[in-house]
């Protein structure tokens, strides 16, 4: 009798560990489950990020010349001499107010001329804008083109500081961002300062940008 009592406690803890082991495996089963699920959704979302800046293309004319840059290839640095180049940025407007502050990335202007030709001077461009299927151009002077503009306290649209050195850019990032493609469009011409904080006049800041032409004044 006192065997089948022990026989029987025996068989009570071994059901009990083989209970506590089951119950340990579903629920590390199911905390991986979650991880997995979670795992594949991130990478879903950076993949569907990457196809959908894969796409965007800034081409440049020159007389019957033109040459498409994609975005992707500037930076990872694959096209020779043209590097990202990042700095501060802000528009000052008519209505004497500082908006759109941030630290930009894009491609210079200037870069991009010089794929063509480095000795091009006196030149402006012709920016073709594209909102919605509504196409404009705007066109930057020569002085604009290369960061010659007037500039302002960024953080006060009343305080004139000269004519700065500024570096006018193709934008396709702010802060660290891909820009908004319903506010700004996938490219837009900004104005930084690698530097300084500074702002510039709001008029030269163009959004929607696909194309440009450089015409030789």
């Amino acid at each position: 009798m006192a065997k089948d009592k022990s026989l029987n406690k025996i068989l009570s803890i071994i059901l009990a560990i083989v209970i506590i082991v089951a119950v340990i495996v579903v629920i590390y089963a199911n905390l991986t489950n979650d991880n997995t699920d979670n795992s594949i959704l991130d990478n879903n979302q950076v993949d569907d990020n990457q196809v959908n800046n894969s796409d965007i293309t800034i081409s440049v004319t020159y007389g019957i010349e033109t040459k498409t840059y994609k975005i992707k290839d500037i930076e990872n640095l694959a096209i020779k001499n043209i590097i990202p180049r990042t700095g501060f940025g802000a528009k000052r407007t008519n209505g004497l107010k500082i908006s759109s502050s941030g630290n930009y990335t894009g491609v210079l202007v200037t870069d991009l001329v010089e794929k063509f030709n480095e000795d091009i001077t006196n030149y402006s461009i012709v920016i073709q804008e594209n909102e919605s299927g509504n196409v404009d151009t705007f066109t930057l002077n020569y002085t604009t083109a290369i960061g010659s503009v007037t500039i302002y306290n960024s953080t006060n649209a009343t305080d004139e500081l000269g004519t700065g050195s500024m570096k006018t850019i193709i934008a396709y990032k702010k802060d660290g961002e891909y820009l908004d493609p319903e506010d700004d469009g996938n490219l837009m011409v900004a104005f930084i300062n690698p530097d300084n904080e500074y702002a510039t006049p709001s008029y030269n800041w163009r959004k929607f940008v696909e194309a440009f032409e450089i015409v030789v004044d």
